[in-house]
């Protein structure tokens, strides 16, 4: 007997559930004759997954049994019952995740503080409470920016000074360019909307791309040699590969949706776009393409003239 917990993994966000994969293969591998769990909500977090619960209670003769009640699989009856459970639990979970997207910017518009999460750095726990020494620190970073030095020679001086982030960490940056640009710093609300489907996977794409251009930048100024440049950009691309194909698989239509417009209008808008931006409005638009072999046909008019 073993337990499988997904603990904390929300049950609309797409997030992997490493638990969940591990009680599949062991079934697939026959380790497993029997499932017990709480709901059926509580084993499958979608109907695809509770459609592979089926077909490997098919294949393997696997028993799934709930605290509130038995399924049985083995029958139409009982699968239609567990699918329709399935299908009210999603739509529990879509409904509780739009409610709490409309909160969230309600709670923004008002000027509300967010709560959750790390404390801002300059801030008190209430986030409202300045702290004049890490004021002071912003203040340093923006003007030594603002004097042409470079992101990675101020981390360096704050890590010598053991001047952290309110977790503890050394400044990066790819943290300290966005600490300046933060409109909290100047005692905004600030609110970005984001999808439940990406999951932070923007952001993701966004901080890898800051890190690549920092390395280039640190090679530029002769900080890394050729060979530790190329070390350390292998793991990034790979994954922002990955990131940008898991982006594509989620929608390959929403980013048109703010960028149609007029040719002036998507012009202006294409050109203050980041590569990772106008690579998705690409692959929106373009479902394929095929390349194939040059084909060029001569015929002979003259012996001195060739025409295409």
């Amino acid at each position: 007997m073993d337990v499988y917990p997904d603990n904390d993994v929300s049950a609309y966000s797409g997030a992997p559930r490493p638990a969940w994969k591990r009680l599949l293969a062991d079934i697939e591998g026959g380790t497993i004759d029997a499932i017990v769990c709480w709901h059926v909500d509580r084993l499958t977090r979608s109907p695809r997954e509770l459609e592979d619960v089926i077909d490997l209670a098919d294949r393997r003769g696997v028993e799934p049994a709930t605290v509130t009640g038995e399924i049985d699989l083995a029958t139409p009856t009982g699968r239609l019952i567990a699918r329709m459970l399935g299908t009210a639990a999603r739509h529990e979970a879509e409904h509780k995740a739009e409610r709490q997207k409309r909160q969230r910017r309600q709670s923004a518009e008002a000027g509300k503080v967010s709560g959750g999460g790390m404390r801002p750095y300059g801030y008190a726990e209430d986030r409202i409470t300045v702290i004049d020494e890490e004021a002071e620190v912003i203040r340093e970073a923006a003007r030594r920016m603002l004097a042409g030095e470079s992101l990675s020679s101020v981390c360096r001086d704050f890590r010598t000074r053991e001047i952290t982030t309110p977790a503890g960490g050394y400044w990066t940056p790819t943290t300290l360019r966005r600490l300046p640009a933060s409109a909290r710093i100047s005692g905004r609300r600030e609110h970005t909307p984001r999808s439940a489907d990406d999951d932070g996977l923007a952001e993701e794409v966004r901080a890898d791309e800051e890190q690549l251009e920092e390395l280039a930048q640190a090679w530029a100024a002769r900080e890394i040699s050729r060979k530790e440049w190329m070390a350390a950009r292998a793991p990034i691309d790979a994954r922002l590969e990955k990131s940008r194909a898991q982006l594509a698989r989620m929608s390959r239509t929403s980013p048109l949706l703010s960028f149609i417009g007029t040719a002036e209008e998507m012009l202006s808008r294409w050109e203050a776009m980041n590569v990772s931006q106008q690579r998705a409005i690409i692959a929106s638009a373009v479902r394929t393409v095929t390349a194939g072999p040059a084909c060029c046909k001569f015929t002979a008019r003259r012996e001195d003239s060739v025409s295409r």
